[in-house]
């Protein structure tokens, strides 16, 4: 019994240090940044770092350029469209794909997913060549400032799969 208690204690604690972990990196990069950008917005500043309260001034100013208005009106129409349309028409395309069965149902399937297919494989086919050993620019880097022959990241298998990741993470 003593056991089931020490390892709750070890979870117990475990959680309340992975806890406090995300809740510094969220202050740190989450909310530290949003509010040091929204005391910058009440200021004006130099490029050595001197900061000079201004108050709404910086509001005032963006609010009278016709550019910003413009900007600002095309960022909500452009969001209430595409909102609009697009739940309303994945809604009714869902609505047909349900009623209908057997080939036409997989055909349309296709069809809707054929986009994010082949934008993965258009993503796929640019890391492909960026790390190709005789004409990829990471290759063409290594070789060019080391005295080795070309890496083969993909085929290798102590590069492979660091090679997949870093593509996966970027996209």
């Amino acid at each position: 019994m003593k056991n089931i208690n020490l390892n709750r204690n070890h979870i117990r604690s475990f959680v309340i240090l992975v806890s406090l972990i995300v809740l510094t990196y969220y202050i740190f990069i989450g909310i530290w940044p949003f509010i040091y950008n929204i005391l910058m917005s009440f200021s004006e500043s130099d490029l050595s770092g001197n900061w000079t309260f201004i108050g709404l001034d910086n509001y005032k100013f963006v609010l009278k350029d016709p550019v910003f208005l413009k900007a600002l009106f095309n960022n909500f129409m452009y969001l209430i469209i595409m909102v609009a349309i697009g739940m309303v028409s994945s809604l009714i395309i869902a609505g047909l794909i349900s009623k209908t069965s057997g080939l036409a149902k997989k055909i349309y399937i296709a069809l809707f997913f054929a986009p994010v297919i082949t934008s993965m494989v258009a993503v796929s086919l640019v890391w492909k060549l960026l790390y190709y050993p005789e004409i990829g620019i990471f290759a063409k880097m290594i070789v060019s400032v080391f005295p080795v022959s070309p890496p083969r990241f993909l085929a290798d298998p102590s590069t492979a799969l660091l090679s997949i990741i870093i593509m996966d993470v970027w996209k």
